[in-house]
């Protein structure tokens, strides 16, 4: 593990970067922590680390089944979807902000030809929102969601999963070869997928997505901000 450098160094060495956006791009991890609190806890239930971990690496439909069938709710997937997005749709829209300098360092890419990519359990509309509210939306050609990539049958609608990555640049056009292209997540079991199939990976702290810094060992960098030359 060692630390990022500045887009110009990097540039030299990566043609692409694929960002995930809740914990890494954005600083929104407490939004959904306050919405399973506000969902579970109006139910009579609490939020678990387990469950946490189950949610914030699956896709919305995956997570909904998954919470259903846990509390043995009275409810339909898309009930459960629905209520989750009316909560946090007000804070993607205004509120949530990007972490510290990521908004300069992706200008710096941006400006360095660099092609920039994203790849979220985030749910298209807020994701969408959210790059629009903090202006860099235009700096993404593409926001590849799990939700897409569970529609096709042969993948699982799961971050841990190396064919998320994969099918992320093919959809994004930002480069066939993972060596190439520098992937940024803060959860461990993501950036491990990412990892295996190819990519170099660098962690992002966010401390609901990834615990503990030293959790980011095995990654090529990692950084608690993102550096601004």
């Amino acid at each position: 593990m060692k630390a990022l450098p500045c887009a110009a160094e990097l540039a030299k060495k990566y043609t692409g970067f694929l960002f995930d956006l809740d914990g890494t791009l954005l600083d929104s991890m407490h939004a959904w922590v306050k919405a399973d609190e506000s969902f579970l806890g109006s139910r009579g239930f609490e939020v678990t680390p387990d469950y946490t971990e189950f949610v914030k690496t699956n896709s919305a439909e995956k997570s909904a089944l998954y919470t259903i069938e846990r509390f043995n709710l009275d409810m339909t997937p898309g009930e459960v979807i629905n209520e989750w997005l009316d909560f946090v749709k007000d804070e993607y829209a205004h509120r949530i902000k990007l972490k510290e300098g990521a908004g300069e360092f992706l200008r710096q890419a941006n400006d360095l030809g660099i092609k920039l990519g994203a790849a979220t359990a985030l749910d298209e509309g807020n994701a969408l929102s959210a790059l629009k509210n903090n202006n860099i939306f235009d700096y993404f050609g593409k926001v590849y969601t799990l939700s897409e990539h569970g529609k096709d049958p042969a993948f699982d609608s799961d971050k841990t999963k190396p064919d998320f990555y994969l099918s992320a640049i093919r959809a994004c056009g930002i480069e066939d070869d993972p060596s190439k292209i520098l992937v940024f997540d803060d959860i461990p079991d993501a950036l491990k997928a990412a990892k295996k199939a190819g990519f170099a990976v660098c962690g992002v702290y966010d401390k609901v997505g990834t615990g503990n810094m030293s959790d980011l060992d095995f990654c090529d960098y990692s950084i608690l901000s993102f550096p601004i030359s």
